[in-house]
């Protein structure tokens, strides 16, 4: 073996963790320009997460990636699907991250790790928020673990965060005109899309799915 694969050093902060690392990534946060926070399944979120979340979106360069399984509707959170599934080179070269923070479970968008693997550049990390042992790296750029609970992670942020720092809805707006510009056809035939468009149809209302 002449030389070895070259892999990301992974740093594991807990909400016990010496305060100066929680400060550290709250100053990184703040130099960002454009940060994806993709929201996986998740229950429906307590009112205090949902008022730091949107205070994090309020203070931060960042866009909130969400599916009807996140739980989660704000001003700050876009249904990304779409334009990730149906153009994801397109998506991945306007709309390329600099910094991707996760959380939450399973995600119903199958792309997305193609999305991010195409990404402009090779120095997009990774943030995941996860409080289990059980860690997944899907983008191979994971460079941090948060292993805490959501509402820990949102509220030692916003601790340590500047009061004069504010989103400059650059990204955000990025993403919500590309989002606007897709159109999808009236007959989607035998595609993933039309298969779910079908099947939609079929459910009575007011019905619960449980994914």
């Amino acid at each position: 073996i002449e030389s070895l694969p070259k892999l990301n050093r992974i740093v594991k902060i807990d909400k016990n963790t010496d305060s100066k690392f929680w400060s550290e990534k709250t100053k990184a946060l703040e130099g960002y320009n454009r940060i994806l926070i993709i929201c996986g399944q998740h229950a429906r979120f307590e009112q205090s997460i949902y008022e730091n979340i949107v205070k994090f979106f309020e203070k931060f360069n960042c866009v909130f990636s969400v599916e009807h399984t996140s739980n989660i509707a704000f001003k700050g959170s876009l249904l990304t699907y779409p334009i990730i599934e149906m153009t994801k080179k397109y998506a991945a070269k306007k709309l390329s991250a600099d910094l991707i923070i996760s959380m939450g479970e399973n995600l119903v968008t199958y792309q997305i790790k193609s999305f991010v693997d195409q990404m402009s550049g090779d120095n997009v990390e990774h943030w995941v928020i996860n409080n289990t042992k059980y860690l997944k790296d899907p983008f191979k750029k994971l460079t941090t673990i948060f292993n805490c609970s959501i509402h820990d992670f949102f509220d030692e942020i916003l601790k340590y965060s500047k009061s004069n720092t504010s989103n400059n809805l650059e990204y955000y707006n990025n993403w919500s005109n590309s989002l606007e510009t897709i159109e999808l056809p009236e007959d989607l035939g035998f595609t993933q899309f039309g298969i779910i468009k079908k099947f939609a149809s079929c459910i009575p209302q007011n019905t619960i799915v449980h994914t």
